[in-house]
């Protein structure tokens, strides 16, 4: 009898962890001027996309990504890479971002090279928090909050990023993986 209240718990608690997770998805990231036609599609993906497949890291996803702040153009193109990994029974993730270049600087990033230059990555911040249907990170320091949310369509090899950097920088990233 006791066992079976126990698993009732945890599997009520699980639920609860999931339930939590799923109501911290972005809701209003396409607001006044900044979503253009280029913008509201990759938001219109990350809502149409889902999860994130284990089986699928590691992996390297590149691609254009438009930056929203007081400091940034939101229509300018700019370009993101975003490394994914494994390591024990955890997904962690690192990255960058260029900007104001005319091309993909990170189109032939391998994984063995991301990990070179991505030199934070399995920082214990940057483990992600994986539910059904997003993986998401949440970065809390003195100067600025990060929150990243993850959503993937294995068919196609595409990775779509939404992220918020503080109350006043919006990012939204439409990446492919790389090779």
């Amino acid at each position: 009898m006791k066992h079976a209240w126990l698993l009732c718990f945890l599997l009520t608690a699980a639920g609860s962890v999931s339930a939590a997770l799923e109501a911290d998805l972005p809701t209003n990231v396409c607001y006044e001027e900044f979503c253009g036609p280029r913008q509201q599609r990759i938001w219109s993906r990350f809502q149409s996309f889902s999860g994130l497949d284990h089986e699928r890291t590691p992996g390297v996803y590149s691609g254009v990504c438009f930056h929203n702040s007081p400091n940034l153009d939101g229509d300018r193109v700019h370009y993101g890479a975003i490394l994914i990994d494994k390591a024990g029974d955890g997904l962690f993730f690192d990255g960058r971002f260029s900007f104001f270049t005319e091309k993909n600087p990170y189109a032939h990033l391998t994984v063995d090279k991301a990990r070179e230059r991505f030199d934070k990555l399995f920082h214990p911040a940057h483990e992600l928090e994986i539910s059904r249907t997003f993986a998401f990170v949440n970065f809390e320091d003195k100067i600025v909050s990060r929150r990243y949310w993850f959503r993937q369509d294995e068919i196609n090899d595409r990775l779509v990023l939404v992220a918020y950097f503080g109350p006043l920088h919006t990012i939204l990233c439409d990446l492919r993986r790389n090779g």
